[in-house]
């Protein structure tokens, strides 16, 4: 009983310090001893990152044998270290998600860059003809609409691209680009800012992200060195001593995490990005893929000269 208490002990201590090693560490240890369901409640509640109870649930277990209390408060304590968490969990997801947009934007740079000209060629042709077969009533005015559409679009979109195009970077600057935007991005994300600092927040971390997906090193560096050169923003869960409150804010964390995994999970699965991960070689792709739109492009122009 005595190791059961005082590896309760140790966890209490290493969810107030947010020492998630030391906690999984002791919960290991704890599995190895003959522990009731009483602890083996409290074991669940940590796995399930339920710290609103296992403070006071390690303290009311301690006590029963040794008369020790621990905490005055342990609800709010074990409350503010699972809000805590959360936000690093927030905070780790949304870097993940920007770095796979991140690439994502690079492989639609490279792709306009690569094909943007002969796609608007063949775009082109077909509109005329399109058009040519209007005039002959070929087709109705719906399906004329539809080509110019489609060339209208692709234009808006070959244009953004042009304004946003993703800088080239070494081996080494891509790492130090993704280290710096991670440290970034710790410092303001709006998610877990408190109230106070959400609006300044959120500017800044638009902006980074806009940069970073860009690529811009030395942009991301600037943003970093002006956040570590000025005050820090204060966390949410720095400010809140509000039962209520932390939960209702827990709970707000636990469904922008829910659906940010979401998000990324349709991200792998998406075209795009199977396209990139499964791709050794994308100049060779996108040579393949010109070589044959040059064989539609002359297909296209016959078939406007027998017009």
């Amino acid at each position: 009983m005595k190791k059961i208490l005082k590896r309760l002990e140790l966890i209490s201590s290493a969810i107030d310090l947010e020492e998630n090693e030391m906690i999984a560490e002791q919960v290991a240890k704890l599995r190895e001893l003959s522990i009731d369901s009483d602890v083996e409640k409290i074991l669940e509640m940590i796995e399930d990152r339920r710290y609103e109870f296992v403070i006071s649930s390690i303290a009311t277990y301690v006590h029963r044998f040794t008369g020790v209390s621990i905490y005055t408060d342990p609800q709010i304590q074990g409350l503010k270290v699972e809000l805590s968490i959360l936000e690093k969990e927030l905070n780790r997801l949304s870097e993940t998600q920007n770095e796979y947009l991140a690439e994502i934007n690079a492989f639609t740079s490279d792709y306009y860059r690569h094909l943007g000209a002969i796609l608007e060629e063949i775009l082109r042709l077909q509109e005329k003809i399109a058009q040519k077969s209007y005039d002959k009533g070929k087709i109705d005015e719906e399906e004329l609409k539809a080509s110019k559409d489609e060339y209208k679009s692709f234009y808006e979109e070959a244009m953004s691209q042009s304004k946003e195009q993703t800088l080239s970077l070494s081996p080494e600057e891509e790492k130090e680009l993704k280290k710096l935007y991670r440290k970034a991005s710790r410092l303001t994300h709006p998610d877990i800012m408190a109230e106070v600092f959400k609006e300044e927040a959120s500017k800044i971390f638009i902006t980074l992200n806009s940069e970073y997906k860009r690529k811009d090193l030395a942009k991301v560096k600037e943003i970093l060195k002006r956040l570590e050169s000025g005050e820090s923003f204060a966390y949410g869960s720095d400010e809140i001593n509000n039962k209520e409150l932390l939960r209702k804010k827990s709970e707000t964390l636990r469904e922008k995490i829910r659906v940010i995994n979401e998000e990324i999970e349709i991200l792998l699965q998406s075209e795009t990005y199977v396209i990139i991960k499964e791709t050794d070689d994308l100049d060779a792709y996108f040579n393949e893929l010109k070589e044959s739109l040059i064989l539609e492009k002359e297909a296209l122009i016959l078939e406007l000269l027998k017009m």
